[in-house]
């Protein structure tokens, strides 16, 4: 199953009540850490535009939208944006892979919660510059993804991982585990103002919480 059709079949609209309990980030209900990240941006007093890449259901969108920000999203299944424009009805959404997205608005807060990992990294030059694209001096960049301190790697014998790569790939889909060291190397043009990391979904595996500032 190619990953596109993997994420339609996880949009499924039909599907989705039933597994939202095992599965938080198909809840209606926004992260707990891009709320904090939200607060973080009140207390620097940013405001303007907003990109949730890879939005999926739009949770995200709805809740910079609440706070008074100008929002858009995007994520390449169709299923997963026909529920966000149902959720965020003041955000715009469009149908894009991070390969070919374009826009013409350069955002002040960019988010991304949990897509950059599930890209092969042969793509991320193409993500990188629409990241680039959508940015400017002074544009404030949420990154949450999987660290490669996850138990995770260790304990799932279900599929192939390449421990070297620290990567993985299950049914349709794939799982890339970061070290902090290649995220630096991947965004120079950013600095890091914070850092974060926490173990969750069953206390097994890792993710690394970034907020970062174009220079």
């Amino acid at each position: 199953m190619s990953q596109k059709k993997y994420y339609q079949k996880h949009w499924n609209i039909n599907k989705i009540k039933k597994k939202v309990k095992n599965e938080p980030f198909r809840k209606q209900d926004p992260d707990v850490e891009v709320v904090k990240f939200l607060k973080f941006l009140k207390k620097k007093k940013v405001s303007g535009g907003m990109l949730d890449v890879g939005c999926g259901g739009g949770r995200h969108c709805l809740l910079f939208s609440k706070n008074g920000f100008e929002t858009a999203g995007f994520d390449f299944s169709s299923n997963a944006i026909k529920i966000a424009k149902q959720l965020s009805k003041k955000s715009k959404f469009k149908v894009s892979s991070t390969s070919k997205y374009k826009d013409n608005n350069e955002y002040d807060v960019i988010v991304d919660y949990g897509c950059l990992h599930h890209i092969p990294k042969s793509k991320w030059p193409a993500y990188k510059k629409t990241i680039l694209n959508a940015s400017k001096k002074g544009t404030y960049f949420f990154l949450f993804g999987y660290s490669k301190n996850s138990e995770y790697l260790r304990d799932h014998k279900l599929t192939s991982f390449n421990k070297r790569k620290r990567f993985l790939r299950l049914g349709g889909d794939y799982f890339r585990f970061f070290s902090i060291g290649e995220l630096k190397k991947l965004f120079p043009e950013f600095e890091i103002i914070y850092k974060g990391e926490k173990k969750t979904l069953g206390k097994n595996t890792s993710f690394y919480t970034f907020y970062l500032k174009r220079k």
